[in-house]
């Protein structure tokens, strides 16, 4: 499988002013390096916490936001580095779904000008030809075709979210930073939701960064999994792998919370002690070692930082004990 996304070392650090004259007192560290790559026509799941980092790293990818260094590669060509013609033009590959339905439409316009934005924007095609892909695109994502002059406060939050997709779409993008689209809604909507990206991913060979913290959608989604815990990935696995085998201690607290669907089956719950620690003065060391049940009272954990290295099979770990634990 060939690589569409390779990110190395991204680190985002926003500065917190103090005083009178917002002097930069200190940086909360949102992502802290992180490195991971996405084959083509892959999904890799991103997942953790609230805060943890991870929608920062999808804005960072997409440069809404400008990461404090690092590097992102995508189809060979360093973003960091692309002039912003250049970076405009290769947007037109990569595109995201947001989070919030209701906030992420423009209030004042139709559909069939939200989904028709992009391509007038990039300037691709006549009119008659735009609005022939604007109705294709509604009748691809489960609207009627009549309903493109109707706007945002008519639909549903399930509707809104087919509306975002089409949007997304709307390109022609070889990769989809999905984040947490599925979070706002409804249970028997977010099954829509996802099986409309799964057969779009058929149908369009789609590369899809998929970033949740529900890890019971990430697993029947996703290809890979990583584990994001205070700004860092703590595990990155093939699903079946990180799902069957973990090997860190933040992931198995995880997954010992997911419901299982099995009436009187009783499960073991791990639960995390303390509160998660701030990104402005995050632990020395391993960044878990304060909530984890393993490495809490161990000098190493206190003192040094875990390599993240390959375990095998494609498992990577960042953790002292990850083999005996």
């Amino acid at each position: 499988m060939s690589i569409l996304l390779d990110v190395q070392h991204l680190k985002k650090y926003f500065p917190v002013r103090k005083g009178l004259f917002s002097r930069i007192g200190g940086f909360v560290k949102a992502v802290d390096d992180v490195s991971f790559s996405v084959g083509r026509g892959e999904t890799l799941g991103l997942v953790g916490e609230s805060g943890c980092g991870k929608t920062t790293i999808g804005r960072c990818i997409l440069r809404l936001i400008e990461p404090s260094s690092g590097s992102i590669f995508f189809s060979g060509k360093d973003l960091m580095s692309l002039s912003n013609p250049d970076l405009r033009h290769t947007r037109r590959d990569i595109q995201i779904i947001f989070q919030d339905p209701y906030a992420s439409l423009n209030p004042r316009m139709t559909i069939g000008a939200i989904i028709e934005e992009g391509l007038v924007i990039h300037g691709v095609g006549r009119r008659a030809e735009r609005k022939a892909r604007v109705a294709d695109l509604m009748r691809q994502v489960g609207l009627q075709e009549s309903a493109s002059r109707r706007f945002p406060h008519e639909f549903s939050g399930g509707q809104r979210q087919r509306i975002g997709i089409a949007r997304a779409l709307a390109l022609n993008p070889k990769l989809v930073v999905c984040d947490e689209p599925v979070s706002a809604l409804d249970v028997s909507v977010q099954a829509q939701v996802i099986n409309l990206l799964h057969e779009l991913q058929d149908e369009f060979g789609l590369t899809y960064l998929f970033i949740a913290h529900d890890l019971s959608v990430v697993r029947h989604f996703s290809d890979r999994v990583a584990v994001m815990y205070l700004g860092k990935i703590m595990e990155l696995a093939p699903a079946s792998k990180l799902y069957s085998a973990p090997l860190h201690p933040y992931t198995r607290a995880l997954l010992s919370a997911v419901p299982v669907p099995v009436p009187n089956r009783k499960t073991k719950r791990i639960l995390l002690e303390g509160d998660v620690p701030t990104p402005l003065d995050p632990p020395a060391g391993c960044r878990f070692h304060t909530r984890c049940p393993v490495g809490k009272n161990e000098l190493i954990c206190r003192e040094s930082e875990p390599e993240f290295r390959e375990y095998g099979q494609g498992h990577f770990c960042a953790c002292h004990f990850s083999v005996i634990s």
